[in-house]
């Protein structure tokens, strides 16, 4: 094994200095696109575990769905733009847990103690519930269980001038985690 395919496989991970650019970079993304069948198995995987994630809490999305509404009279859904796997944008959805118009300024990045996030927005904001309804995006092929992170477009492109070799996650289908 290479130093670099040494560092995927055993520490998960690819320490930048390693990389010569744009020739270990194809070389990392043919390894992966080529494992056709762990990206099939990893597929059946996501729907499966989406579909019974969603069947185990949907009691807990419908009760939480109704304290939204009775809380400010609002929408229970939020939904943003994000980019995916080769640059494609979609729509994610979550259960709203931010107080309506909260975003006037612009994008922006919420903080710890954000005044824009709800009563209700700090509890499921902990308890990860407000990203629940991601999974119809895993079960109709935009995202996955596990993958990077997907951003904003608008922040992306702050993040792209930033952080070297950024734009190589585009590459993989995002996560919810």
């Amino acid at each position: 094994l290479s130093l670099i395919h040494w560092c995927e496989r055993y520490i998960q991970t690819i320490p930048s200095e390693l990389l010569n650019k744009n020739r270990d970079f194809q070389e990392i993304l043919n390894h992966n696109i080529n494992n056709s069948i762990e990206i099939r198995i990893k597929r059946i995987i996501d729907i499966f575990f989406s579909i019974s994630l969603l069947l185990l809490t949907s009691p807990i999305i419908f009760f939480v769905s109704l304290i939204i509404k009775f809380e400010d009279g609002g929408p229970i859904f939020y939904s943003q733009i994000r980019t995916g796997i080769y640059g494609k944008t979609f729509k994610i959805f979550k259960l709203r847990s931010m107080k309506m118009n909260s975003e006037k300024e612009g994008p922006q990045w919420s903080s710890r103690d954000d005044s824009r996030v709800t009563r209700v927005g700090k509890v499921i904001r902990k308890a990860r519930i407000d990203e629940l309804p991601q999974l119809f995006s895993v079960i109709i092929g935009e995202m996955s269980l596990i993958g990077p992170r997907p951003e904003r477009p608008e922040i992306e492109e702050e993040l792209i001038k930033e952080i070297p070799h950024y734009k190589l996650r585009n590459q993989f289908k995002p996560g919810i985690s």
